[in-house]
C-alpha cells in the first residue's frame, strides 16, 4: 500500500514539502495519499503475490540424477586438477585407471567404464598407442576386433595416479563412517547394473 501511496505522489510529481508557508500544497499532498489509501483498501492483498523463493524447496535439491552428477563433477574437480598437473590428460588417466587390472579389454567394453563414446575413444586410443601407453592387439577369435593393453610406459604414468586418487578419495569421504561408505558403495553400484541389465534386455 506504501508503495502504491508513493507511485502516486511520483506520478503527480507532488513534492514533499514542509515549509510552513507551503501549507494548501501540503494539505494537498495527505489529500492524495488519503486517496491512495482509500483506492487500497479495496486491492485485495493476494493480487500480486510475492513468491517465498528464500526457503522453498528446489527441484534440483529433491532430483538424484542431479545430485549424483554434481557431486560427482566437485568430487572429481580438485583430483583432475592433480591429473593435469602432473602432465597427463584426464581421458588418458581414465583409460590407464580402467586397464591397469583389465587388460586385454575390448573398445567396446572400455568405451563404457571410461563413459566415452567408442567413436571419440578409438581416437584416444589410437593417441595413446602413438605415445607407448597402450597396445592394441588383434583378438585371436576375431581379428577385425582390439584388445588394448597398458604398457610399461603406461604403468609408470599411472601408478602414482592411482595412489594419488585413493588419497584424495579417502580426503573426501572422511566425514562418512566405514559403515556408510559401504552403504554407497553398494547403492550405487546397484543402481548401475540395474540400468546395464535394462540397457541389455531393452527394457525403457
Amino acid at each position: 500500500m506504501h508503495t502504491i501511496c508513493l507511485f502516486i505522489l511520483f506520478t503527480f510529481n507532488i513534492p514533499v514539502s514542509t515549509d510552513a508557508n507551503n501549507m494548501k500544497l501540503h494539505i494537498f499532498r495527505f489529500k492524495v495519499i488519503d486517496t491512495a489509501k482509500h483506492i487500497c483498501s479495496f486491492l485485495p492483498m493476494t493480487l500480486h503475490p510475492v513468491p517465498d523463493v528464500i526457503g522453498s524447496p528446489k527441484f534440483v535439491d529433491g532430483y538424484l540424477l542431479y545430485q549424483l552428477a554434481s557431486t560427482s563433477q566437485y568430487l572429481s574437480d580438485e583430483f583432475h586438477k592433480q591429473v593435469k598437473a602432473s602432465g597427463t590428460k584426464v581421458h588418458v588417466w581414465r583409460v590407464l585407471a580402467c586397464l591397469v587390472d583389465q587388460p586385454g579389454l575390448m573398445l567396446t567394453s572400455l568405451s563404457k567404464l571410461v563413459l566415452y563414446e567408442q567413436s571419440r575413444l578409438t581416437k584416444i586410443i589410437d593417441q595413446m598407442a602413438d605415445d607407448g601407453l597402450v597396445d592394441k592387439k588383434p583378438v585371436a577369435r576375431d581379428r577385425r576386433k582390439m584388445a588394448i593393453y597398458i604398457t610399461t610406459k603406461g604403468q609408470r604414468v599411472v601408478t602414482p595416479l592411482l595412489a594419488i586418487a585413493k588419497d584424495h578419495e579417502k580426503k573426501v569421504l572422511k566425514n562418512l563412517t566405514d559403515s556408510e561408505q559401504s552403504k554407497l558403495r553398494s547403492l550405487l553400484i546397484k543402481l548401475r547394473k540395474q540400468q546395464e541389465r535394462k540397457g541389455r534386455d531393452g527394457a525403457p
